[in-house]
């Protein structure tokens, strides 16, 4: 699985974590990892705005991974989109449809 090679995990967790952030409105910026908090913290409010928002220079930047967009495209269900480089996880629905099929594994 390519979930294996270096930095896919990182950008793993942040994708997660950033979907869990973006849809539970009872989290605050203080549940995410320091190093996200510190990373998307806006001074000014001292909040972390919704929806957070993952790009290629993000995951470079929290957790200094090179090569983000190859490992990420190698991954089930993260699309990198162009241009802009938003990295996001595919619906999860689309992805449980897909693992039940057949085959899959």
């Amino acid at each position: 699985m390519d979930a294996d090679k270096p930095g896919a995990m990182e950008i793993i967790e942040l994708l997660v974590t950033s979907e869990i952030y973006n849809e539970s409105k009872e989290l605050t910026e203080n549940d995410l990892p320091p190093r996200m908090r510190e990373h998307y913290l806006d001074p000014a409010s001292g909040t972390v705005a919704r929806p957070m928002v993952v790009t290629v220079g993000d995951i470079e930047k929290i957790y200094g991974v090179d090569g983000v967009q190859t490992i990420a495209r190698m991954l089930p269900f993260v699309e990198v989109e162009e241009p802009g480089g938003t990295v996001r996880l595919d619906p999860f629905d689309a992805g449980g449809t897909m693992v039940v099929q057949p085959g899959f594994v």
